[in-house]
């Protein structure tokens, strides 16, 4: 009897230990919180648009980087507003100057610091992605707009804003032609714009 409640004292001993061993060994909330951080588990979403435009540059090239920047729409603009309210809305946000519209009716001018430039309205349904390519031009040369490629299957069409030393950056980072591969810097011409992110893109994924 005696030998039984030994060995049933030294198991019980046994469990406790093994507890209070797994206790010790468990970290913390934080301490979980810090390891997935380090482990890339959990990252906190970018808050600029440089940030976000660094993140799609980090994706393998056969990565389709729409689902991103749907996640991260609010540092985008896009096609479907008009080229000065998207930029002031995002100048709002990271601290750029604003643009102005002046004129009236086709004579319609994109004001940035002393730079007027002229709005080409056609009234055609290319209109607002047109004003994009003339938003660049208001902006230079110390921002500039580019065309996220990715975005050509829809019809609501994502640009990217950033100052130019930010597009050097990640040139100097990722070379200029992995750069252009997901942002297409803009011309002048429109016919131009369209046909090369069209061929740009076509066959670039499986959708």
């Amino acid at each position: 009897m005696k030998i039984i409640l030994f060995f049933a004292l030294l198991a019980l001993f046994t469990l406790l230990l093994l507890y209070v061993s797994r206790d010790r060994q468990r970290p913390a909330a934080n301490d979980e919180a810090s390891v997935a951080v380090k482990r890339g588990a959990l990252k906190a979403p970018p808050q600029h648009a440089a940030e976000a435009a660094a993140l799609i540059m980090a994706l393998a090239k056969t990565q389709d980087s729409w689902p991103q920047v749907l996640a991260q729409s609010r540092l985008f603009l896009w096609s479907s507003d008009e080229p000065e309210k998207a930029w002031n809305e995002q100048a709002r946000r990271e601290g750029l100057p604003p643009v102005a519209l002046e004129g009236s009716g086709d004579n319609l001018f994109l004001v940035f610091g002393d730079h007027r430039q002229p709005l080409r309205v056609t009234g055609d349904r290319d209109d607002l992605l047109r004003g994009y390519l003339d938003l660049n031009l208001a902006v230079q040369p110390d921002y500039e707009v580019r065309y996220l490629i990715d975005s050509t299957h829809s019809s609501n069409r994502a640009f990217l804003a950033l100052a130019h030393q930010d597009w050097q950056r990640l040139e100097q980072q990722f070379g200029a032609a992995a750069v252009a591969y997901r942002f297409y810097p803009l011309g002048a011409n429109f016919e131009h714009f369209i046909q090369s992110v069209k061929e740009a893109y076509q066959g670039r994924y499986s959708h």
